[in-house]
């Protein structure tokens, strides 16, 4: 069988596949929301959905420095990597091991043929069409009455860097309705200096959860920077997990800013 990731490349799969090594933690959750549960033998520290199912699944490592030795040592039918999450030297180092199927998510519709690509691979269109479609129609009901707000997302801290409209995060800041300051900027992930922000005036400035862990200081520090925002903690899953959590997404933002 041969498949084309999402960057374009030509896999050959030998065999059916029994047995899949996730180097992302969204992706495994995905797996497990299309019944692949019982097939997936490597996961990363990561990766901590559903819970209560990955006991008994061997860690493999960080999405940077996956180990490579373990990886080979559960003899994985196929690999699933991120060109944006996954370390390309890492991914190609893999390749040599198994067939490894690259992802590439920029945006909400890249997310939901994502789902259909690996419905493909492991004969689950059921599951994903249901998947799809729930995730669908969450969207759908996600009333938006806000338009035109301005939204400050960061995401770290020393240096404080933000997303470009090249993300998933922007695409979901899309969604709510609202306008990302930082859309414009050269860089996916671009570092933002404080003469930029003295210049921002955003409606809202969100602090997600992750990768960056802010503290309550942090948004005291954001309502002096930003006096005229609103300041919210956000769950950071609920803007940069692709696939099966975004089902669960649309209800958050809905709680997040009635």
């Amino acid at each position: 069988m041969k498949i084309h990731d999402m960057i374009g490349r030509t896999i050959s799969l030998h065999k059916p596949v029994e047995r899949i090594v996730s180097l992302i933690p969204s992706i495994t959750e995905t797996l497990f929301e299309l019944g692949l549960g019982e097939k997936i033998v490597g996961i990363t520290t990561y990766c901590i959905h559903p819970e209560g199912k990955l006991d008994n699944i061997h860690r493999i490592g960080g999405t940077k420095n996956p180990n490579i030795r373990k990886i080979a040592s559960l003899s994985p039918d196929i690999i699933i990597a991120d060109k944006n999450e996954n370390r390309k030297e890492k991914v190609e180092e893999l390749m040599k091991i198994a067939p490894v199927y690259v992802i590439e998510v920029n945006n909400f519709d890249d997310a939901l043929k994502m789902i259909s690509r690996l419905a493909e691979i492991f004969d689950k269109a059921k599951e994903a069409n249901g998947l799809i479609e729930e995730i669908n129609d969450g969207f759908a009901e996600l009333h938006i009455s806000r338009r035109g707000k301005k939204v400050f997302f960061p995401i770290w801290k020393n240096p404080c860097m933000s997303i470009n409209r090249d993300t998933f995060i922007h695409s979901m800041i899309e969604k709510l309705g609202y306008t990302n300051l930082c859309a414009g900027y050269g860089e996916h992930y671009p570092v933002i200096t404080g003469e930029q922000m003295e210049k921002m005036n955003p409606d809202y400035v969100f602090l997600p959860s992750e990768p960056c862990s802010y503290k309550p200081e942090d948004v005291e520090d954001c309502k002096r920077i930003f006096p005229a925002a609103k300041v919210l903690p956000v769950d950071g899953q609920m803007f940069a997990w692709y696939g099966a959590r975004m089902k669960y997404a649309a209800r958050y933002f809905v709680e997040l800013i009635p």
